[in-house]
């Protein structure tokens, strides 16, 4: 991405590269987050890294009687802990990525948390489906699974469409221009 910077009485393209050094010489300051887009970045990032570490160290043990009768279980609760983990490095990243508040990376940070959202979604049920249990158990699980789920998504949603529609929030990641605050 490219943006302009108004030079005598015309205008020149500079790249990310010289934009951030321009922010770093001082001649170019992040604009203020507002306080949903904080509360974001606090939700994103230390929220869900502690939650999803509570998350995978507790799972593993609470299958732990059930591994013996069901060998694929082990490789189902691999597939949950790189999943979920990575939904919570996406996020994470995503939250960087807001916090920095660099010219042109909202759509990162929207990708990034639609990715998050898949990630985690597809992990909750990748135990049951993978786990080769019982079908009356699988069924449990994904019962219990869809209110989180649907709460999720919902979440999610209300978040994208805040990133995707809030004018402060496009005007806080637009393309600066050097010199101006």
């Amino acid at each position: 991405m490219r943006s302009t910077v108004p030079v005598g009485g015309r205008c020149l393209r500079r790249s990310p590269v010289q934009i951030a050094a321009a922010r770093m010489m001082g001649s170019l300051t992040p604009k203020k987050l507002t306080g949903w887009l904080t509360l974001l970045i606090i939700i994103l990032g230390p929220v869900q890294f502690c939650g999803t570490v509570r998350s995978l160290s507790t799972v593993p043990e609470s299958f732990r009687p059930y591994l013996a009768g069901h060998p694929s279980l082990s490789t189902a609760i691999m597939i949950f802990q790189l999943l979920v983990g990575a939904s919570a490095a996406v996020w994470a990243y995503a939250a960087w990525v807001l916090y920095r508040r660099e010219p042109g990376s909202l759509k990162s940070a929207q990708t990034s948390l639609l990715v998050g959202a898949a990630l985690r979604i597809v992990g909750s049920f990748s135990i049951a489906f993978f786990g080769g249990l019982p079908p009356d158990t699988v069924r449990s699980m994904i019962e219990r699974a869809l209110p989180a789920t649907v709460i999720w998504v919902a979440m999610i949603t209300v978040w994208y469409l805040y990133l995707i529609r809030s004018e402060r929030v496009r005007d806080i990641y637009a393309a600066e221009q050097i010199g101006s605050s």
